[in-house]
């Protein structure tokens, strides 16, 4: 009687299939949004559960970067805090699947709002009596 399981040394051997994950999450959609005078919020999507993180700075390179965010997401978005206000940033965003394979996206730029706190401040003030009837 034939068999289709393979006897090693007396004992069936188990025969099983490993996938390994070499490829990197594709990132795409990244923008910003929600920027005030000293934060802004950083949005991507990964094409597999990835974490998230952002690198940012006022040149590419960087300088700052985001805590990591080991969640695993499709949709990533990370806000960004005390920022100076009308300076233009440079950032990136970074990615890494369950299999540790890493994604950084291009770099992108936000500028961030005015930050005038000053009270306008009056120059001059005249009145003008108003006839009664």
């Amino acid at each position: 009687m034939a068999s289709d399981i393979l006897v090693v040394d007396d004992e069936p051997a188990i025969a099983d299939t490993i996938v390994y994950d070499a490829t990197a999450p594709t990132i795409s959609a990244v923008g910003s949004s929600n920027i005030t005078s000293s934060s802004a919020t950083i949005g991507w999507t990964t094409s597999e559960p990835a974490t998230s993180q952002v690198e940012y700075g006022t040149t590419t390179s960087y300088g700052s970067a985001s805590a990591l965010d080991p969640a695993m997401l499709t949709s990533h978005s990370v806000a960004l805090s005390g920022l100076a206000a009308q300076t233009t940033y440079n950032y990136r965003v970074r990615s890494r699947d369950a299999a540790g394979n890493e994604r950084i996206g291009a770099n992108n730029t936000f500028k961030t709002l005015g930050g005038d706190t000053t009270p306008p401040s009056v120059l001059s003030f005249s009145a003008t009596k108003l006839a009664t009837s």
